[in-house]
């Protein structure tokens, strides 16, 4: 196989047109394989590559580390893609706050390269320090265009790297084979660069990045093979059992036993085993024969040795709280996305993505003709009732942001506001199930060139127009670098949840853009196909592969199925996470229970001669039942206020932040969910403290006087 893949290549080095090459390619299953031939470098001495040369990875840079890196700042609650740069860069365009459109740039506009900036800029020749370099990136103004693939939005994305984490990139733990700049091994050469006037060989290609220290978010990455192949394996069965689920969780899911995590698990263990004996014995040893007679006398065990067990039981139970409580948070929140109402039958369509790449259809009208064809012919299906395009990803994500509507002012950017939209094809509306609430629909003549036109669901033409009507009225999507046309109004459609199950917002509104009639035309979309009457959506996978084969038999398509099964699949990770709360929440659950039965039964054996004394002095079965529970009780409230405080103040402050984007919809605070684990927990400590307690009050006086 993989000498099949690597003919290309072996045909370039043969003509002489490269000096070398290697090729990794890993396989499902963990398999891989890697070759290589040719040169590593020509001159001043020819080196053979070999499969540890490290390569000048250029702009693959900006996925494998800047990407990763906001995504990772992102999940920890250090950023929100959405909200301007500035959050992390106070200083951009600083020197004019009130107009600099550069100020307005967020996150994830950078990484989407949905910017004005320009694609490449000669940096480089401003100067070769690095930080007045970054300096000039920060207050320069940039001359504005249409978005595209821009190393400008990935060197701003770096710099707000840096400027979050207090450290340069190269402190970002990487992973094996991955480095910044000089890599730590034998390198492949590039070029001769006519700029530093020699060849570069374990330098930086790029000149901006080199320039600027050879660390940005655009470049300056190096990488060996095996480094860039993502090449790790599941190995435990953990990983086995996650990959065999229904809904697999997404690839990029790693599962591996960590060595740091192994040590230290190994460690606490040995510690606590030692602890554990050797703490009695030296409370034991510390005792003069008089004193252990004196107390075997009494029955009564070392009041150190109480305290330290039931400091244990209390720490059980208010860890037990704790993951008891984090473990119904997430499960709440995993219902709360299964349980979403999307608008539609999420089981009645079928649907699958495709892609039209530039070399088949390199112009506009090249991918707006076939989508045409396509639209028709899959309408003229027999195996179809309708058919539809979107450019909603797997049913779930759409496009959100900033709008106008006519007659509206706003006195600065943040006031204008928010929602969602997205660009579908006529009868779109239908194949879902939909009607038409007033006005029109979409017709396959619809283009922005001639009319730009829109429809809005119910809950934007209420906000907007309360019980007038919306048709006529006027919206746009805000873009201060490239104002949009105005959109006139001609329909008024059902709402529909436009975006999936990690939105939080409330807000429902939102609007619709002709797809067919777009400009530019699009790449991507998503094809909807309704079944006929009797026959299920999820049959119509192959029926939908051929009819799309017939129109262009190199076209393929990817993400099959309904709408049901992408949400199930898109949630299974928050499953996967909230089983193992589950998990770790009944383990604890459990040692919490046999904890406290075991300290309350040690405590009735110890104080047996006690008990005795007692009741022969009068006291009755309910006094020593009585006692023995409250003694229970006192080790539950203060687990409970301990456990439940805790959680509460890391949750409700400490992580307040990062738990809007890891619990939907869900009070971290929640009162019914802190009530019932207590309640839980209340009835579990109480079973563990009855059979000791109800021991107690059968001790036998004349037995117990005589014990020990």
């Amino acid at each position: 196989m993989i000498e099949q893949a690597f003919a290309p290549a072996a045909r370039y080095l043969a003509e002489g047109r490269i000096p070398g090459a290697t090729l990794g390619i890993v396989a499902a299953d963990g398999r891989r394989w890697v070759t290589h031939a040719g040169k590593a470098a020509l001159i001043p001495e020819p080196e053979e590559l070999t499969e540890d040369h490290w390569f000048d990875l250029a702009s693959v840079s900006k996925v494998i580390a800047t990407t990763t890196m906001i995504l990772r700042l992102a999940d920890d609650g250090k950023i929100d893609l959405d909200r301007p740069l500035t959050d992390a860069i106070p200083d951009l365009r600083q020197y004019d706050v009130a107009n600099a459109a550069e100020r307005r740039l967020t996150f994830r506009d950078c990484l989407a390269h949905r910017t004005f900036l320009p694609a490449v800029e000669p940096i480089y020749t401003y100067g070769d320090d690095p930080k007045r370099l970054r300096a000039f990136v920060l207050q320069r103004e940039w001359r504005h265009g249409p978005p595209v693939y821009s190393d400008v939005n990935f060197i701003l994305l770096g710099i707000a790297i840096e400027r979050i984490t207090g450290a340069p990139l190269s402190a970002w733990p990487l992973g094996p084979g991955l480095s910044y700049g000089p890599p730590p091994g034998p390198a492949v050469a590039t070029e001769r660069c006519p700029w530093r006037e020699r060849v570069l060989k374990g330098e930086v290609h790029d000149e901006n990045c080199a320039a600027m220290g050879g660390q940005t978010g655009h470049a300056g990455l190096f990488g060996t093979v095996a480094g860039v192949m993502i090449a790790y394996w599941a190995v435990d069965l953990l990983a086995r059992a996650v990959k065999a689920a229904p809904f697999p969780p997404p690839y990029w899911w790693q599962f591996t036993i960590d060595g740091r995590v192994l040590s230290f698990t190994l460690i606490i263990t040995v510690v606590a085993t030692v602890v554990s004996g050797l703490v009695p014995a030296f409370l034991s040893s510390r005792g003069t024969a008089a004193e252990i007679l004196k107390e075997g006398g009494r029955g009564n065990s070392s009041r150190l040795v109480n305290m330290i067990t039931r400091v244990l039981v209390v720490g059980q139970i208010a860890l037990t709280t704790a993951l008891l409580i984090a473990a119904t948070l997430q499960i709440k929140s995993i219902r709360n996305q299964m349980k979403l109402d999307y608008g539609y039958d999420e089981n009645s369509v079928y649907a699958a993505r495709m892609a039209l790449m530039e070399g088949a259809y390199p112009t506009e009208d090249a991918r707006r003709d076939f989508f045409m064809r396509a639209v028709r012919s899959l309408r003229a299906n027999a195996q179809f009732e309708s058919a539809a395009m979107t450019d909603r990803f797997r049913m779930t994500f759409a496009g959100a942001g900033q709008y106008e509507v006519d007659g509206q002012t706003y006195q600065t950017d943040r006031d204008r506001p928010r929602c969602n939209f997205e660009s579908v094809s006529d009868k779109y509306f239908t194949t879902l199930g939909l009607k038409i609430l007033e006005g029109r629909d979409f017709t396959i003549d619809d283009n922005d060139t001639k009319q730009p036109v829109a429809i809005v669901n119910a809950s934007f033409a209420r906000k907007h127009w309360g019980n007038q009507s919306a048709l006529g009225h006027q919206i746009r999507i805000f873009n201060p670098a490239q104002p949009a046309a105005w959109r006139t109004i001609v329909g008024v459609v059902p709402d529909m949840l436009m975006q999936g199950p990690f939105d939080q917002v409330t807000e429902s509104g939102g609007f619709y853009m002709p797809l067919l009639g777009a400009t530019p035309a699009p790449q991507f979309c998503t094809i909807l196909v309704r079944p006929r009457a009797g026959q299920r959506a999820d049959t119509l996978g192959p029926a939908l592969s051929r009819a799309v084969a017939d129109l262009d038999s190199n076209l393929p398509t990817y993400f099959p199925g309904t709408p049901a099964t992408f949400h199930k699949e898109i949630l299974n990770g928050n499953r996967i996470i909230a089983t193992l709360f589950t998990i770790f929440g009944i383990v604890a659950f459990v040692l919490s229970a046999v904890g406290l039965y075991g300290v309350m039964s040690f405590s009735v054996n110890q104080r047996t001669q006690e008990f005795g004394i007692r009741m022969a002095l009068g006291a009755d079965a309910k006094r020593i039942f009585g006692m023995v529970m409250t003694q229970g009780a006192w080790q539950l409230a203060i687990g409970l206020v301990l456990g439940a405080g805790g959680i509460a103040l890391l949750l409700g402050v400490v992580a307040a932040a990062a738990l809007k984007n890891i619990l939907f919809k869900v009070n971290a605070l929640d009162p019914t969910i802190y009530f019932a684990v207590a309640a839980l927990l209340s009835a579990v400590a109480a079973a563990s403290c009855f059979v000791p307690a109800r021991r107690a009050t059968r001790v036998d006086p004349m037995v117990a006087l005589r014990y020990e």
